[in-house]
């Protein structure tokens, strides 16, 4: 089975999020200056086309208990014909039966009717999960540089995403919004482990009040009264990625 398109775009858990990332990165893997989510041959963008994976189905799961099941197929679509078109070759080529249970997984939850949505997308998670532990040992996962080469480009996805749903004039677009809620909030959790470990102080004190402003600019999945026009949404992704270099 393959994916019927192939479109990074704009549109992209909140939960156990250090059961996917984290360690001094092999000679495979790319620098943490790596940017954007499409260079994925690396485990640097695995990983974090994994967790954009995961994110949509568990902002699906929230809608869902929001009781707004209308707008939760988009979600559970995007990470089979959005996300896994140009990652399953790379699973492919390190582990077939990984790549076929997860590809299984999300057309099960892409496909899902109504009334089966929710249980179903916690399988899809748990078989992301899974796959996850699986592909990268715990020394990577944990590691500070592999987590901050992650969290950037989730961080630059989300100002993708926010971008594209907060437009100079026009409505909003709550799909791109809510997909840009769910990348910060994951990269936020792997940036705060990494200011834990950091020995840094001042450095880590600063990355927190940074995330404190993100976290008020995408308070919620509902979308706030007054938004962040996008420029200065972009301007302070930048600001928190200019602190990396302290971190780790």
């Amino acid at each position: 089975m393959r994916s019927r398109r192939n479109p990074i775009g704009s549109r992209l858990l909140l939960a156990g999020l250090a059961l996917l990332l984290g360690a001094a990165p092999p000679a495979s893997a790319s620098a943490p200056n790596e940017s954007g989510i499409s260079s994925i041959t690396s485990d640097n963008g695995i990983a974090a086309r994994l967790l954009a994976i995961r994110s949509e189905l568990e902002i699906g799961r929230r809608l869902l208990a929001r009781g707004e099941a209308d707008r939760v197929a988009p979600h559970l679509r995007a990470p089979l014909e959005e996300l896994w078109t140009p990652i399953h070759e790379p699973l492919e080529r390190r582990d077939p039966a990984i790549e076929m249970r997860l590809e299984a997984a999300l057309a099960e939850a892409a496909s899902a009717e109504p009334a089966e949505m929710d249980a179903v997308t916690g399988r899809a998670v748990a078989v992301v999960e899974e796959a996850s532990r699986e592909l990268f040992p715990e020394r990577l996962r944990e590691d500070p540089r592999f987590r901050l080469a992650v969290a950037r480009i989730l961080l630059d996805e989300s100002a993708r995403a926010y971008a594209a749903a907060v437009p100079e004039s026009g409505r909003i677009d709550r799909r791109d919004y809510e997909t840009a809620y769910g990348l910060a909030r994951a990269a936020a959790d792997l940036l705060s482990a990494v200011v834990r470990s950091s020995e840094d102080r001042d450095t880590g004190a600063a990355v927190e009040r940074l995330l404190a402003s993100l976290a008020d600019a995408l308070p919620s999945i509902e979308p706030p009264e007054r938004l962040l026009p996008a420029g200065r949404f972009q301007a302070l992704v930048s600001r928190i990625e200019l602190q990396f270099g302290n971190l780790a």
